[in-house]
């Protein structure tokens, strides 16, 4: 009897060994990912993901052109990726920019206007005073695509790249003072373009934001 469950125990070790082979479910070459039922299935996080943006070099400073943009709030437009991408932008009076601006990037909750934004926060008004710019993007039906997928819409991260290269180009900022603030959607929002735009940003100030991966 002992012998006939020691051969029953080794038996099972061997099954479970076999099973545990690495040249089964973990082969060398494109990984596999757990299925929503358990199963495997062919792993798709690369396909599924949206493209690193390519966000070139920011052009030549406005501090050195000359360039610059009238004071007071204005609703710009901007092409990105062949949408057109809008944004609300605050500039301090002229005095203030005698000197390079700082700039703040402020994003919007989900469903949030920027006119509510303001109002909850009094950010453009009291930054402004400060000699500060500041600048509203504005998501896709007032929503923000930080997973970064393309299901959820337009990316969101080369329209963050491509609105400091804008106002570099257009204003005298000063390359080392750019923050970004968001609340809640926002926050997230602020913490995928920090990561993805590494040296864009002086800082960063999150209000509510979830964990992200």
């Amino acid at each position: 009897m002992p012998i006939t469950a020691a051969v029953g125990v080794l038996l099972l070790l061997l099954w479970y060994a076999i099973s545990r082979d690495p040249g089964s479910d973990h082969a060398s070459g494109p990984s596999s990912a757990i299925g929503p039922a358990g199963g495997r299935e062919p792993h798709a996080a690369a396909a599924s993901a949206s493209p690193t943006p390519t966000v070139p070099p920011p052009p030549p400073s406005g501090c050195v052109t000359g360039r610059t943009l009238p004071s007071g709030v204005s609703t710009r437009t901007l092409r990105v990726g062949g949408t057109d991408r809008t944004y609300v932008l605050a500039v301090p009076t002229a005095g203030a920019q005698v000197r390079a601006l700082p700039l703040i990037l402020t994003f919007h909750d989900l469903g949030q206007s920027t006119d509510d934004l303001e109002a909850y926060t009094g950010l453009a008004d009291q930054a402004t005073k400060a000699g500060f710019a500041v600048a509203a993007p504005i998501g896709a039906q007032d929503r923000w695509n930080f997973p970064r997928s393309a299901a959820v819409g337009p990316d969101d991260v080369l329209f963050a790249g491509t609105l400091l290269n804008e106002l570099t180009g257009r204003m005298c900022l000063d390359a080392k003072r750019i923050f970004a603030v968001g609340y809640a959607d926002g926050a997230n929002m602020v913490l995928t373009t920090a990561c993805a735009l590494p040296g864009r940003f002086a800082a960063a100030v999150t209000v509510g934001s979830s964990v992200l991966p």
